[in-house]
C-alpha cells in the first residue's frame, strides 16, 4: 500500500521527562525514516515533581532544543508538573488545531525505518473505516500463521507503544461514568471472554476509583465494536522494561524483544474482519495463570464488598 501522493504525514507526538537516553535513541530511529524530513515534530516536557529530577529534566530540555532533521520542531516545556493525562491532552490540542491525524510516542520507543511509511499509509487507507479507531506499530508475540494473506490485522485493542490516531475517531473516556460502566454487563462480559487482563485492569479502575485510561479505552472499543490495525511484524521495540519507566516494570521478555526493520507492510484489507486464528492466539496470550485469577477474584469480591459497606453500591 503506497501513500497518496497529495498526503499530508502525520505529525509526530512525542511526550517526556527524565529520560535523556530514550529520548535520543527515538529520535535516532525515527530519523533513519525517509519522511522524516517532511514531517512535523512535537514534543511536551513535563516539569519535575520531585528537586532530584530537575537536573536531569533540564538536560532533556537542552537536548530537545538540539532536535533538528523534521519538516519543524514543536517543543513544549511545561512550567509546572501537571502529570502525564494532561500533558497528553495538552500536546493533542496543540497539534489537532492544525492537523487532522497524529502519531503517538513515549520516549522509550524505537521505531523501523519503515515505520513513519506504513503509519501514513495505514492513516490514509483506513481514515474513512468509522469502526478503524487506531494503528498500531507492534506485534504482540503471537506467531501468524503463513497462510494468513495480509500484512496487518484487526485487534478489539490498542498498542500504546506508537500509535496512528485521528482527531474526528479521539475515544472520549474522560465522560464515561463508572457507575454505568459497572452496570454495564454485556460489554464487562465481552472483555473477560476476549482478554482477562484487560478486564482485570478495568476492574481497577471501576472498585478502586484509579482513573486508567488505557483501560477505558478497551472499555470503549469493545462496548461499540471499535477495531485497532496492527502489522504482522512489529515495526516498534519499546526499551521502557529496563526499570526506568513509571507504568511498566523491569521485563527481560519485552525488553529483549526486537523490531523488524526489513519489514515493509503493503498488503492491506479492505474489509475489516477478525481472524478467528489471530484471535485465538490473542485470547491465550492474554490469559491468566489460574493462581492469578483466583486472586483477582478475592480482590474484586473484597472492593466491591468495600463499596456496599460504605453505602456506595
Amino acid at each position: 500500500m503506497e501513500i497518496s501522493e497529495n498526503n499530508t504525514y502525520a505529525p509526530i507526538m512525542v511526550m517526556v521527562y527524565d529520560r535523556l537516553n530514550h529520548l535520543k535513541g527515538l529520535v535516532a530511529s525515527l530519523l533513519e525514516n525517509n519522511l522524516a524530513k517532511d514531517t512535523d515534530f512535537y514534543l511536551i516536557s513535563d516539569a519535575h515533581y520531585k528537586e532530584e529530577h530537575q537536573k536531569t529534566i533540564q538536560e532533556v530540555r537542552a537536548y530537545a532544543d538540539t532536535i533538528t532533521g523534521f519538516k519543524s520542531v514543536t517543543i513544549i516545556k511545561n512550567i509546572d508538573n501537571i502529570g502525564t493525562d494532561k500533558s497528553y491532552q495538552k500536546l493533542m490540542d496543540v497539534i489537532f488545531e492544525k492537523h487532522d491525524r497524529l502519531v503517538f510516542f513515549e520516549d522509550d520507543n524505537l521505531v523501523s525505518p519503515n515505520y513513519l511509511e506504513f503509519m501514513n499509509a495505514s492513516l490514509d487507507f483506513y481514515k474513512d473505516y468509522p469502526e478503524v479507531v487506531y494503528v498500531c506499530g507492534y506485534n504482540f508475540p503471537i506467531n501468524i500463521d503463513k497462510s494468513y494473506e495480509y500484512d496487518v490485522y484487526f485487534l478489539y485493542s490498542v498498542c500504546a507503544w506508537g500509535y496512528g490516531m485521528w482527531r474526528e475517531k479521539v475515544l472520549n473516556v474522560k465522560d464515561l461514568d463508572r457507575e454505568e460502566m459497572r452496570r454495564d454487563k454485556r460489554t464487562l462480559s465481552k472483555i473477560k471472554k476476549r482478554s482477562y487482563q484487560l478486564y482485570d485492569i478495568l476492574m481497577s479502575d471501576l472498585y478502586k476509583d484509579r482513573y486508567l485510561n488505557d483501560a477505558r479505552i478497551g472499555y470503549l472499543m469493545a462496548r461499540d465494536n471499535l477495531v485497532s490495525v496492527f502489522p504482522t511484524a512489529s515495526l516498534v521495540k519499546n526499551t521502557g522494561h529496563d526499570g526506568t519507566g513509571l507504568h511498566c516494570k523491569e521485563n527481560e521478555f519485552f525488553q529483549a524483544q526486537e523490531k523488524d526493520d526489513s519489514f515493509r507492510p503493503k498488503k492491506f484489507p479492505l474489509e475489516i474482519a477478525m481472524n478467528k486464528d489471530i484471535e485465538k492466539k490473542m485470547k491465550t496470550y492474554t490469559r491468566t495463570t489460574l493462581k492469578n485469577a483466583l486472586r483477582s477474584r478475592l480482590k474484586l469480591m473484597y472492593l466491591k464488598g468495600l463499596r456496599v459497606v460504605g453505602g456506595k453500591s
